[in-house]
């Protein structure tokens, strides 16, 4: 089994923060450096969902969006699947 590289990264908290970090560690009986790794990775995957969501109107008129579209965004998708975009309006039928 291979073993991912982990890095360190140095990041200074005001104190506040680094308050309720350590609290909620307490808390949670969890690792603060893994209450901070999820909460990256959360702030990180919200922030490429927005980006991409942002595009969508730019490439296809919203009445083309399909829900199915949006789904495969929200679950990570980077493209957007051919077969989820419908030719036909949702609302004429046409």
């Amino acid at each position: 089994m291979s073993k991912a590289t982990l890095r360190n990264f140095h990041v200074p908290l005001p104190e506040a923060l680094y308050d309720r970090l350590r609290k909620e560690a307490e808390q949670s009986e969890e690792p603060a450096t893994e209450i901070a790794k999820y909460a990256i990775e959360e702030y990180l995957e919200k922030r490429r969902k927005d980006v991409l969501y942002s595009a969508i109107p730019r490439h296809l008129p919203a009445d083309r969006i399909s829900s199915a579209c949006l789904r495969a965004f929200s679950k990570g998708s980077s493209l957007i699947p051919i077969s989820s975009v419908s030719s036909r309006s949702p609302v004429s039928g046409k």
